[in-house]
């Protein structure tokens, strides 16, 4: 992956890699997005909306605990609740001004919260299972790779709002980071905050 990622930098430049990273790796319908629309529409501002989505996670999360489904892969424990309640722009993001910070829930939660070692944290931390694999072998992965999940953080805001817009990576596990936060580019033209 690493030599593919370089290659593909070298060849379009470092933004349209970003961007081509960010865009194309989720391509995921709106339609699978529609309760986002919904909830947006519904809400009287940006931060009523942050408020619900974060409200939905967490309901989202106790429902898997109490009826013992994992969340895609990761037990949901009382510790792993607790983290994810305590982390305001997990599940939901934090506005300041025209830019949503989101944090990424860790892939494996419960196990990263236990980890001291932080090679292994950020293992636990990734959701890429190219990324990951690459994370326990000491290799490194170029973090312009991050911009799939920055895409991935993205593709919900720009199904509520119907419109396109722009995501960044301001930390990631591949940068050697503790988690992978993201800031989410609200439309400057936008009359909804």
């Amino acid at each position: 992956m690493q030599p593919v990622i370089e290659r593909l930098e070298k060849a379009l430049g470092t933004e349209a890699c970003r961007v081509l990273l960010a865009d194309s790796l989720r391509d995921l319908p709106d339609e699978y997005y529609i309760k986002n629309r919904e909830i947006y529409q519904a809400s009287q501002d940006v931060d009523e909306y942050l408020a619900l989505t974060k409200q939905e996670f967490v309901s989202q999360m106790e429902t898997c605990q109490r009826e013992g489904r994992p969340f895609f892969t990761q037990k949901v424990t009382d510790q792993v609740l607790e983290y994810i309640r305590r982390e305001p722009e997990m599940g939901g993001g934090v506005r300041i001004g025209k830019v949503v910070y989101e944090t990424k829930i860790p892939f494996l939660t419960k196990e990263y919260l236990a980890e001291s070692d932080p090679e292994l944290r950020r293992y636990y931390y990734c959701h890429c299972p190219w990324a990951r694999e690459w994370i326990k072998t000491g290799r490194k992965v170029a973090p312009i790779f991050c911009n799939c999940s920055a895409g991935y953080h993205k593709k919900p805001w720009e199904a509520a709002l119907g419109q396109r817009i722009r995501a960044d990576v301001l930390e990631s596990v591949l940068g050697g980071d503790d988690r992978c936060r993201f800031a989410i580019r609200l439309p400057e033209d936008m009359d909804k905050l």
